[in-house]
């Protein structure tokens, strides 16, 4: 075998290059920068729900891909999906249990009594004069202000101002519902003059109706009063105390946040916008009378005939039905509500003939009575048997009457004549029902709305 030999010039280039090599390896090294783990992320100011235990203190929210302010923005689609919208009410991760003894306690537990969902009489749970939810281009989520109010039924008053003129970039705002964490349902105002009820997931939205608000206005800077009134299956939205319309909302028994929102379908491109909310009040919705049913004979000729009242309230929904006693061309009959307030003698009749006229008539402290509303009851089934559904709301200081699921008119109780009972009442005038003749009434109920 022949020896391997180098000469020195020869080894002497093997270990240079040996050296620089090595050199080479170590500088990379040290010069690598760490990959990072996510994509570079934005603060964002203002009001905003609860943070996730493990989120920073303020939200951080992805925005690098926020659009130009200058950018067109596309008209809002419906169907949507709202791929990252952030829980407002987070569901417990774990229940405590009780350790297992190997000797059971010769008592048995007590069984835990269901919190109740509704509270037994209404009360103002929120009363903020001024508050600001700051828009959030380009994240995905819709912006919300939740001041930590959890119901099924309750009534919202609340003024927004409109962002900017909707020539220059659609906006909407409104009222988040019912709200567990999973499903929700919005009554949205928007750049067009419109009412959407919309019901949604953490994943679609689906606008359910669209009405116009003939009486809104849509100019940048402007002010919209809202009231939102959500009882079991019903929703009354009015603005500036007129009636836009009564909705059919779904799962009446599901207690949910309460929450401001705006920037539904994400349409805002202008950075540090802002929607101004004012003068928001939040009450509970209690019930304070339940599903009575009764009949109503005359027993004095001159004064109504008067079922059982309701708890004290100064802000109501009530609904009962009535069923005519007899047809209208065999005698004259009446029969409506009291809103009485026994301390100061004064009360307040609601009352329908069947002439199919109504009156609303006060009764002072002195007793003398005066009518200080009339109108036509068209709708009022007059034959015997013929069921009529009343519908009497508080929105403040007017009151708003509903005869077979339509609106029928606006009364004022003056301030004074609250808080009252509300009771069922039959047979206002001498002529009627003075036969013994039984009107009868069903499915009483009262929901007080205010202290």
């Amino acid at each position: 075998m022949r020896p391997v030999s180098l000469s020195y010039g020869r080894l002497a280039a093997v270990t240079y290059l040996a050296v620089i090599a090595m050199a080479m390896s170590c500088s990379s090294g040290a010069d690598e920068t760490a990959t990072p783990s996510s994509t570079a992320t934005a603060v964002v100011a203002g009001p905003t729900p609860t943070p996730h235990p493990t989120a920073q203190p303020t939200p951080v929210v992805d925005n690098t891909a926020t659009p130009s302010p200058t950018q067109q923005p596309a008209e809002p689609s419906p169907t949507a999906p709202l791929s990252t919208v952030t829980p407002t009410l987070t569901a417990p991760t774990s229940t405590a249990t009780t350790p297992t003894t190997e000797v059971p306690d010769p008592e048995p537990s007590p069984t835990p009594v269901d919190t109740p969902t509704t509270p037994q009489s209404g009360s103002e749970l929120v009363n903020e004069p001024l508050g600001v939810i700051q828009l959030r281009p380009g994240i995905g989520t819709a912006a919300t202000y939740a001041p930590g109010v959890s119901a099924a039924n309750f009534r919202v008053n609340v003024g927004f101002s409109n962002p900017f003129h909707p020539d220059f970039a659609p906006w909407n705002y409104g009222i988040r519902f019912r709200d567990d964490g999973q499903t929700f349902q919005m009554f949205v105002f928007d750049h067009r003059g419109s009412l959407n009820h919309i019901i949604g997931d953490r994943n679609e939205l689906e606008v359910v109706r669209s009405v116009p608000v003939p009486n809104m206005v849509t100019n940048g800077g402007a002010k919209n009063d809202f009231t939102v009134v959500v009882i079991e299956d019903r929703a009354f939205v009015l603005m500036d105390q007129i009636l836009i319309d009564i909705f059919d909302v779904p799962e009446p028994d599901r207690v949910g946040e309460v929450s401001l929102v705006t920037d539904i379908f994400n349409q805002t491109t202008v950075v540090g916008a802002v929607v101004e909310f004012f003068d928001l009040t939040i009450n509970s919705a209690g019930l304070i009378r339940s599903s009575d049913s009764g009949s109503l004979v005359r027993q004095d000729a001159e004064l109504p005939i008067t079922g059982e009242a309701s708890s004290l309230t100064s802000a109501t929904y009530t609904l009962i039905t009535f069923e005519s006693p007899i047809n209208a061309f065999s005698g004259d009959y009446s029969f409506g509500l009291l809103f009485n307030v026994e301390e100061k003698g004064i009360g307040n009749w609601l009352v329908f003939d069947d002439s199919r006229e109504w009156r609303f008539i006060r009764r002072s402290t002195t007793g003398a009575q005066a009518v200080t509303a009339r109108g036509e009851a068209a709708l009022l089934g007059t034959a015997a048997g013929n069921l009529n559904f009343i519908e009497f709301l508080s929105t403040g200081d007017r009151h708003k009457i509903y005869l077979n699921g339509e609106f029928l008119a606006d009364v004022t109780i003056p301030p004074d004549d609250k808080p009252f009972t509300v009771a069922p009442s039959a047979a206002f005038e001498p002529s009627h029902q003075t036969g013994g003749i039984a009107t009868k009434y069903s499915d009483f109920v009262v929901w007080s709305i205010a202290e």
